[in-house]
């Protein structure tokens, strides 16, 4: 996972996690069942607090120095949204707060410090449960002879169910299916199955068991170098990566492991007792030394190696093996047992908690320092100065020319490396929510599906020449600079919904893959609104996630094929009543603010380039508007120079979230948009 998180590949190394399910389900159930054997039963207080031991100390230092080092690396803004997710993390429940944000795991550019944390959610919350249900079948059987055929049998019915459900899921809600616990049951039963049937795999030749484990870790290889994203998953396609892990453990249990020699050996074994510090310090040293190291991919990544490994094995000596044996989270049993096993340390747990108290201490001061970014050098502004002062003398006699060409001064200027300045508006107002909140009072951040006429801008005269905006919240972002390009005397009616786009397609889904019923209703409410109102105009613009439909099963086209389906069926119904129709091309999704504002880096770390999505929407596009006779508007050069897209410009943040525009910035887009949209004839 280390290496899939830093260099995004191999591409189906998310795989690695299913492997990590199915050993935690053996291990766990292996344990539970010994204990029953041993003992008659189950002891809750124990396990929970070995788990306790285990898990929580390292987390919870983990958690506390990323909080305190992205503060001081990054801005307070991104502290907070950090320390947010570090909560629903430390109470492990990361997998439901980054399922109900709508986190795509392998979609989002940007991703939080916790993001690693939603496995360990997933795996916590599975040994909340698990033990209950193993005492429960227990007790059920206690009293027959087939008892472990029994609970076979049942913990079979457990996988299936949930199997079937993953099944459903990762294709009605793939994003949250990823995620949910629910989804990934299955896998840790099929441990669960593994340890159940011990006896009967310790009978296995020990030659053919030899050959199915290295059979199963050489077919590893297939899920992780050929799985991609887009396939169902967990269900069906986890079944691979879940299958070749059983074999391994089949072909393992009960017997002599030392012809496995790729899992069985000194550096494994050592790599193994400290993955659990690597895991949780990798995504972390991914992102806070990100800034650092601007110029140099190849430093980069010898920096994260390097910092993962020396502070796992740091934490792992320090904090997390002498935490073990902290006698305050033992019953007395564990107590007498750890005294006669004479392997009590005190000298390393002192240590480990001294550990904890230097960190925590470290990261708190970290916090407590941070300040506002730099202020604006004076190279940077004077080459802002000079930008202006060249457009306004520019000779030019197309207008429409030379705001185009005070637009790319403006960029290259912007894309010249240099310290942050402050920001205006701030890094604290950014954010989807504080947006919403200022294009609301402003004008509509969304239609009211009941009143759709509630938010009309401009003239209030029902004759007044009619421009019509509709799309999701990317059309709702161009609105503060429509309404200030909009000739006098017009009006602008919004029939704008997140997530609903303008085309027209079978169904609608939201970006988690649910169906968007009400999207559906929007449609139905646009058609009304613009049948009656027959306006001079009408306006389309959309997020170019929306090509993302090209992976439904239900939708045979490509990419940019279901941009040109879904936009040329909307241009071909609007036409009918609208005298015009324009469609402005999205800006390339780029890194939110908050993520690339630090204070080691400069304003190239906020620089991104077109996507391979985006080339794929505006093709598509473009070619419905060339064939619907609608005007297609690419924006590009508005944004970028040479495909280098600058995320600040002069002191204002060209996004709120690195995809819906700054409201300051929609604003100083209105002369281009006032030609470009309205016409040269409408000034």
């Amino acid at each position: 996972m280390v290496v899939g998180h830093l260099f995004r590949q191999p591409q189906g190394v998310f795989a690695a996690l299913d492997i990590f399910f199915v050993l935690s389900g053996f291990v766990i159930t292996a344990v539970l069942l010994d204990m029953d054997a041993k003992h008659g039963r189950i002891y809750f207080t124990p396990f929970y607090l070995a788990r306790i031991r285990r898990l929580l100390p390292m987390a919870l230092v983990v958690t506390v120095a990323t909080i305190g080092l992205t503060y001081y690396v990054f801005s307070a803004a991104r502290g907070a949204l950090v320390a947010k997710d570090g909560l629903w993390s430390s109470l492990f429940v990361a997998n439901w707060h980054f399922a109900n944000q709508g986190v795509d795991y392998f979609y989002d550019s940007s991703e939080s410090p916790f993001l690693h944390y939603w496995s360990l959610s997933v795996e916590e919350q599975f040994y909340a449960v698990w033990p209950l249900l193993l005492l429960a079948l227990l007790f059920a059987f206690r009293r027959l002879r087939q008892q472990r055929a029994l609970l076979f049998g049942a913990v079979t019915v457990v996988a299936l169910i949930s199997f079937g459900y993953s099944m459903s899921h990762s294709v009605a809600s793939p994003t949250v299916a990823y995620f949910s616990t629910l989804d990934r049951v299955w896998e840790f039963a099929a441990g669960g199955l593994l340890a159940i049937a011990r006896p009967e795999l310790q009978r296995i030749p020990p030659r053919f068991a030899a050959v199915m484990a290295w059979v199963g870790f050489w077919s590893l290889a297939a899920p992780i170098f050929l799985l991609e994203y887009g396939m169902p998953f967990p269900a069906p396609w986890g079944l691979a990566p879940v299958l070749c892990t059983a074999a391994i453990v089949a072909g393992g249990v009960g017997r002599d492991t030392r012809h496995l020699v790729m899992l069985d050996n000194r550096v494994m074994t050592y790599i193994g007792d400290i993955s659990y510090s690597v895991y949780l310090w990798h995504l972390p040293a991914i992102i806070l030394l990100e800034p650092f190291f601007p110029d140099s991919t190849a430093l980069y990544s010898v920096a994260v190696l390097t910092a993962t490994a020396v502070l796992s094995v740091v934490s792992y000596h320090l904090i997390e093996k002498p935490m073990r044996y902290a006698k305050w989270l033992m019953t007395p049993p564990e107590k007498r047992a750890q005294r006669r096993r004479g392997k009590q340390n005190l000298k390393p747990l002192r240590n480990g908690w001294l550990a904890v108290f230097a960190v925590v201490t470290i990261a708190l001061c970290f916090a407590a320092v941070a300040r506002d970014p730099r202020p604006p050098s004076a190279p940077v502004a004077a080459a802002l100065a000079v930008a202006d002062h060249r457009g306004n003398d520019d000779a030019a006699t197309d207008p429409s020319a030379l705001l185009l060409e005070q637009r790319r001064t403006q960029l290259r200027v912007a894309l010249r490396d240099a310290p942050f300045p402050v920001l205006e508006p701030p890094l604290e107002a950014l954010g989807s929510d504080n947006w919403r909140t200022d294009l609301t009072e402003l004008a509509c951040a969304a239609t009211p599906l009941e009143n759709p006429m509630s938010c009309i801008q401009g003239s209030s005269e029902s004759d007044a020449p009619t421009v019509v905006l509709v799309g999701d919240s990317i059309a709702a972002s161009w609105l503060p600079g429509l309404m200030t390009a909009m000739p006098a005397g017009w009006r602008i009616v919004p029939l704008i919904r997140g997530e609903c786009s303008a085309w027209t397609l079978p169904t609608h889904l939201r970006r988690n893959g649910e169906r968007f019923e009400s999207c559906e209703q929007h449609q139905e409410m646009r058609d009304a609104v613009i049948t009656e109102l027959r306006p001079e105009l009408v306006i389309l613009a959309d997020s170019s996630d929306h090509v993302l439909n090209a992976r439904r099963t239900d939708i045979d086209f490509s990419p940019s094929g279901v941009a040109e389906f879904g936009l040329g069926g909307t241009i071909e119904r609007y036409s009918r009543w609208a005298d015009r129709i324009v469609v402005l091309a999205p800006r390339p999704r780029s890194v939110d603010p908050r993520d690339c504002v630090s204070r080691f880096s400069t304003t190239e770390a906020c620089e991104t380039s077109p996507s391979e999505t985006w080339s794929q929407q505006t093709d598509g596009e473009s070619a419905a508007a060339r064939v619907g006779g609608a005007t297609y508007v690419q924006t590009i050069d508005w944004f970028c120079v040479d495909r280098r897209c600058p995320g600040i410009i002069g002191t204002t943040p060209v996004t709120v979230d690195g995809v819906h525009l700054s409201i300051p910035e929609a604003r100083s887009l209105a002369p281009l948009l006032r030609w470009a949209v309205f016409g040269e004839g409408l000034r």
